[in-house]
């Protein structure tokens, strides 16, 4: 009786070392991947930057080509464990499992075997407190006018000689390497800028538009 009981723990004992060890904490939660992914930006595409928000919109930006394109992103929960899908509008869904990321390197492929690779980039923190208070544009008689605050909202007034009319209004995001200054609007449209300089009481931005010029503003 007592061999066939020592027999049995080391039965046991061997088969639970031939198994993956499960998780005992919350690393491979969906809440976990969503800040892991919103909490950093990564180079996609070469030339692009992703910026992944937490309402499952991936922004892929070019600088380059003065653009950026909207994708959308999700983690799907299956028995096997946590899939992420992201979808970059051409059609192809690209997939990893979440469970075996590291969160510097994503190795990402589609059902037809395209593979895409993209890299967490370093991050740059010193911007979100510079760019706090008021910004003016243009010293004519018409001019805009930024309010940026501490708790990430934002407004947009123009000016005149009859006063201000605030003609937009939302919260920003600094994207976590610095290149790029995001204006999520009230009504659901996103504004890109290119962050090209901002030091003390100087902003310079450039729209992700195809020809668009520097916007020079100064600090109030």
């Amino acid at each position: 009786m007592k061999t066939t009981s020592i027999f049995s723990f080391l039965l046991s004992f061997c088969v639970s070392m031939s198994l993956p060890a499960r998780p005992t904490s919350m690393a491979y939660t969906q809440q976990c991947v969503h800040e892991q992914l919103t909490s950093q930006s990564w180079e996609g595409r070469p030339g692009t930057v992703w910026q992944f928000d937490l309402n499952g919109s991936l922004l892929q930006l070019e600088p380059e080509r003065q653009q950026f394109l909207i994708g959308q992103w999700k983690v799907a929960q299956s028995e096997a464990g946590l899939m992420l899908e992201i979808d970059l509008g051409d059609g192809q869904v690209y997939r990893c499992w979440a469970n075996d990321c590291n969160w510097t390197r994503l190795h990402l492929t589609t059902d037809s075997s395209q593979a895409l690779e993209i890299s967490a980039l370093p991050a740059k923190t010193t911007y979100q407190e510079e760019l706090i208070g008021e910004w003016q544009e243009g010293v004519h008689v018409t001019n805009s006018t930024f309010t940026f605050a501490a708790d990430g909202s934002y407004q947009k007034r123009l000016g005149s000689t009859d006063g201000d009319t605030t003609v937009a209004s939302g919260h920003w995001v600094i994207s976590h390497d610095g290149s790029t200054l995001l204006l999520y609007r009230h009504e659901g449209q996103v504004e890109a800028y290119e962050l090209k300089y901002l030091k003390f009481d100087e902003l310079v931005l450039r729209a992700y538009h195809p020809g668009a010029s520097d916007c020079y503003l100064n600090k109030l």
